[in-house]
């Protein structure tokens, strides 16, 4: 049995999404990757949610 790539799997679930433009693999690791390095504690209240809903506030600069 052979096992699809998971890079392939992933990249294909992504554009997969219902969504006008759906983020690439590259584009998620750089947004990942950028929370992870970020100064700062994002809450993933901030950045995690349902795709397409808009934010429910407005975010506010420090």
């Amino acid at each position: 049995m052979v096992l699809d790539d998971p890079f392939t799997v992933l990249d294909d679930a992504l554009a997969d999404l219902p969504l006008d433009k759906p983020m690439l693999l590259t584009e998620l690791d750089g947004f990942l990757t950028r929370l992870l390095v970020s100064p700062e504690l994002i809450m993933p209240g901030e950045w995690l949610r349902p795709s397409g809903v808009p934010r429910t506030r407005p975010r506010v600069s420090r």
